[in-house]
């Protein structure tokens, strides 16, 4: 529960002690659990595959992960696994070593140079700078919508840097389909606890004019 990490948080916190008012947003969800003949809830901490045709059944492959952070790790086992069973050879996975979208950044710093040169003028150097962090050298994406929206630069929420080019972003490319896709899972407007009612009439007009949209249009 809340009180419960309130607690634990507490117990080694020396200033003043935190409570449930001072959180703004709770991370929940259902996590795999270990089988258990008891009522002890354990986690699962290691990914799970299963082969299924060494169960008796028919074939197929299962898998369970517990960590975003392991997922790439375990699709590529997976589609091993899957090869071996098919008899298929592979070449071994590249996105061990994949640069991310937006990653490849030698010097953050030069970066930062480059965003001020070409946004200086258009947008405030906060925001400059949380585009930046926010999708590295795919922050020019969001510049392009200035063509096309002339509330592209608005902050959603100030004085959070997040403008409305972003939520236009996230619904066009990052396949947001909700108020709560925009605001807790695509910007940090919900876990910065800025998610006001005027942000969630901005980001909902938002989300009804862009499902109108029949193709991206810059």
């Amino acid at each position: 529960s809340v009180e419960r990490f309130l607690d634990e948080i507490n117990a080694g916190w020396i200033g003043r002690p935190f409570i449930r008012d001072d959180v703004v947003l709770v991370h929940r969800g259902l996590l795999p659990c270990e089988p258990s003949r008891d009522d002890v809830v354990r986690l699962m901490k290691r990914y799970r595959i299963y082969d299924h045709a060494r169960e008796g059944m028919p074939e197929g492959i299962s898998a369970l992960s517990v960590k975003l952070t392991e997922g790439r790790n375990v699709a590529e086992r997976v589609v091993d696994l899957a090869c071996r069973k098919l008899g298929r050879s592979t070449r071994r996975s590249g996105t061990r070593s994949a640069v991310l979208p937006g990653g490849g950044i030698r010097s953050l710093e030069d970066l930062r140079r480059e965003a001020e040169h070409q946004a200086g003028d258009l947008l405030p150097r906060e925001v400059i700078e949380h585009l930046v962090r926010a999708y590295g050298t795919r922050f020019t994406e969001i510049l392009r919508y200035r063509h096309s929206y002339p509330d592209w630069n608005v902050p959603v929420a100030p004085p959070a840097p997040v403008i409305r080019a972003q939520l236009i972003h996230g619904v066009r490319v990052e396949w947001a389909q909700t108020v709560g896709d925009l605001l807790d899972r695509r910007t940090e407007i919900g876990a910065t606890g800025r998610a006001t009612d005027e942000a969630r009439r901005v980001a909902g007009q938002i989300l009804e004019r862009e499902r109108v949209v029949k193709s991206p249009k810059w």
